[in-house]
C-alpha cells in the first residue's frame, strides 16, 4: 500500500506530464494559543518548488497570499494548495508573537504553539492601534503588514526590528511591537469584507504621547505624519469583466492588478483573482477612487496567453464597475541554449528567469540538456532573460559581472534558435 507522501508525489508526476497544474492538497494544522479566546492568522506569502524542475516556467505558481483563521479549538485548513511546492509565511495572534514558517509541505500536518507577547515594553517599542467599520464596529481579525520603519528621522523598507504582522482582536484593538525604540511604522491594513488601507508614519505610543502631551510633531517623523487614531475600513468598489480568446472565455486564468500603469517599469501588485468557467472575474473590495491596471501572469502565458496591460479607473465607495471583455493577445516560442567557450557543462546550481515589466519576475528554471531553455510563450514584445552561471560572463572585459552574479539580455519574441556564449570570468590583476 502506498503512503501518503507516496500518492501525492505520484498524483503530482502524472499531472505534471499531461501538463495540468495541481491544486489538490489542502493544508491543516492546529495552533495552540497562551489565550484560548482569541483566534490566530495563519498567512501564507510565498512559495518554492520542491525541485529545480526544468522549465519550472509553466508551472502554475500558487496564488498567493492565501490566509485561514483558526476556529474555537485552533483548528485551522487552507484548501487546494499545489502539492509541487513548500510554502512560507506566519502566523499572528493577538497577545502573541508572531511565528515564521519556512518551506512548509502542504501535506504535512502543521502544529504550532505561539508564545505569549512581551509585556510591559517602553512606549517607544510599541504602537496601540484600533481598527473599526464605518458603523463605529470594531473589526477583528484584521492583518496589519509592517512594511517600513522609521527611526531618528530615516526610513527604511523593509521594516526593521520591527514585528512584520500583527492582527486585530475581538475589541478591534491591535499591538505592533519593535525590537528597538521606533518612531513611526508604514504598512497595509486588510481584512476579510474590506478594502485595503495602507497608513504612513504611524507613531509609537511614545511619539503619539509627546505629540499630544505638546501639541508639536516630535522630532524623527516625516512631515506628512499624523497622529495615530483609529484606522476605519471601508467595503470598496468592485471591478468586474470576461476574458475571451476569440470570443470564447478563458476559464481558470489568473489577473492581476498593478498600482503602476500600463508603460511603467514598476510594478505594485494590488490583487489577484481567477476567472471562473465562463471567463468571467470579479476584484471585490478594492479601494475606490484609484488607479490601477490589469495584466495577465506567466501562468497565463504558460497556457499559451497573454493579457495586454489596461489601465482601469476604479468607481466610488460601495461602486461596481464593468470593464466588459478583455481579449487575449498571441504569444510565440523563445527557445535556445547557453554554451560555454571552455567546453565545460554547466556548473551545477545555474539558472534563469525571465521579467517582464507589467507582470514582473517568473519563477527560476533550471536548463535542459546541453545547457538548453525553452520558454513556450513571450508576449509579442520584448522581455529580459537573467542568468545565473557560477564563474561565467558574456564577455572578459565585463568587469561589472562577478561570479555568481546576474545579468540580462534582451529577448525578442519569435527566437527559437538562440545562442549565448559565455566566458569564465576572472579578476583583473591589481597594479602594486
Amino acid at each position: 500500500m502506498k503512503t501518503a507522501s507516496a500518492k501525492i508525489a505520484a498524483l503530482a508526476a502524472l499531472l505534471l506530464a499531461v501538463g495540468t497544474p495541481v491544486y489538490a492538497i489542502d493544508m491543516s494544522g492546529r495552533i495552540i494559543l497562551p489565550n484560548q479566546s482569541v483566534k490566530a492568522l495563519v498567512l501564507l506569502s510565498y512559495a518554492v518548488l520542491k525541485t529545480n524542475i526544468e522549465s519550472s516556467i509553466t508551472l502554475g505558481y500558487p496564488l498567493l497570499p492565501t490566509r485561514a483563521q483558526t476556529d474555537a479549538r485552533g483548528n485551522f485548513t487552507i484548501p487546494s494548495l499545489n502539492p509541487q511546492y513548500l510554502y512560507s509565511g506566519y502566523i499572528v495572534a493577538p497577545e502573541c508573537k508572531p511565528k515564521w514558517l519556512n518551506q512548509i509541505d502542504p501535506a504535512s500536518q502543521l502544529n504550532v504553539s505561539l508564545e505569549p507577547a512581551d509585556s510591559g515594553l517602553l512606549p517607544g517599542k510599541v504602537l496601540h492601534g484600533h481598527i473599526l467599520d464605518t458603523n463605529g464596529n470594531p473589526v477583528s481579525g484584521a492583518l496589519i503588514k509592517i512594511s517600513g520603519s522609521t527611526r531618528n528621522g530615516t526610513m527604511s523598507w523593509p521594516a526593521f526590528d520591527v514585528d512584520a504582522y500583527a492582527v486585530s482582536g475581538r475589541s478591534g484593538d491591535f499591538v505592533i511591537t519593535g525590537k528597538t525604540n521606533f518612531d513611526a511604522v508604514d504598512g497595509t491594513v486588510s481584512a476579510e469584507g474590506f478594502a485595503d488601507a495602507d497608513f504612513v508614519q504611524w507613531p509609537s505610543d511614545a511619539d503619539n504621547q509627546e505629540w499630544a502631551d505638546t501639541g508639536n510633531m516630535p522630532r524623527g517623523l516625516a512631515s506628512f505624519a499624523k497622529p495615530l487614531h483609529q484606522m476605519t475600513l471601508v467595503k470598496g468598489a468592485s471591478l468586474e469583466g470576461t476574458l475571451l480568446n476569440a470570443g470564447k472565455p478563458v476559464a481558470h486564468a489568473e489577473l492581476r492588478l498593478n498600482a503602476c500603469g500600463a508603460g511603467s517599469s514598476c510594478w505594485d501588485w494590488k490583487g489577484a483573482t481567477l476567472t471562473d468557467d465562463n471567463g468571467r472575474f470579479i476584484f471585490p473590495h478594492l479601494p475606490p477612487n484609484q488607479s490601477l491596471s490589469i495584466c495577465g501572469n506567466w501562468d497565463l502565458l504558460a497556457s499559451g496567453y497573454a493579457v495586454h496591460q489596461t489601465n482601469i479607473r476604479l468607481g466610488e465607495n460601495n461602486s461596481a464597475s464593468n470593464i466588459g471583455a478583455i481579449n487575449v493577445d498571441p504569444v510565440c516560442p523563445v527557445a535556445g541554449k547557453i554554451v560555454l567557450s571552455d567546453g565545460n557543462p554547466l556548473p551545477p546550481k545555474s539558472f534563469y528567469y525571465l521579467l517582464d515589466y507589467p507582470m514582473g519576475y517568473s519563477s527560476a528554471s533550471g536548463f535542459g540538456a546541453g545547457g538548453s531553455f525553452h520558454f513556450p510563450s513571450v508576449p509579442g514584445h520584448q522581455i529580459f532573460m537573467y542568468l545565473r552561471i557560477p564563474g561565467y560572463v558574456f564577455t572578459p572585459r565585463d568587469l561589472q559581472l562577478k561570479s555568481g552574479s546576474m545579468t540580462n539580455i534582451t529577448v525578442s519574441a519569435q527566437s527559437t534558435n538562440l545562442v549565448f556564449k559565455m566566458h569564465p570570468f576572472s579578476r583583473p590583476s591589481r597594479l602594486r
